[in-house]
């Protein structure tokens, strides 16, 4: 009986004693280079534009925050009619797997203008709050969201 006790407190200690590993989780790459196309409204006037962007850096402070800089052209069309506009921009990315937040803020060049004067249509401020669908090391992209000059727009595109 003691031999058995034994062998079970034996036992018990023995497996106690056992040290796990932590699975450390790598996030996956981003690909560095995209080009998408946005097409957006805002009340009076429609967007449509295509943007090209560079990830300047990932995993900034080693989080799921990277960094990217964008050119873009787009023309818009309103009631009183249309033109063109060129925005430069940096922002953050952020989120893990597929989803990922992005804000940005620069400067529209040709800023937008409403109707026949010359009274430009906002600020030449560019800016965006939106949602983006890409999966690491893949190449669709998925984008929605606020932005200014662009409206409420939806986009779509590839990384590479």
């Amino acid at each position: 009986m003691k031999k058995i006790l034994s062998v079970i407190l034996f036992a018990t200690f023995l497996m106690t004693n056992v040290n796990a590993q932590k699975e450390i989780s790598i996030p996956g790459e981003l690909n560095n280079n995209s080009i998408y196309v946005n097409a957006g409204y805002l009340f009076v006037y429609a967007t449509l534009n295509v943007n090209y962007e560079r990830i300047i850096k990932q995993h900034i402070w080693n989080k799921n925050i990277s960094s990217f800089g964008r050119v873009g052209v787009g023309v818009f069309e309103n009631w009183g009619g249309d033109g063109g506009y060129t925005m430069v921009q940096i922002g953050l990315l952020t989120g893990e797997n597929n989803h990922h937040l992005e804000i940005s803020a620069g400067f529209s060049l040709d800023v937008p203008r409403i109707g026949w004067s010359d009274e430009p249509l906002g600020h030449p401020f560019a800016g965006n709050i939106g949602w983006r669908f890409q999966k690491p090391d893949k190449n669709l992209i998925i984008r929605s969201g606020f932005g200014v000059p662009e409206g409420i727009y939806f986009g779509i595109g590839v990384s590479f």
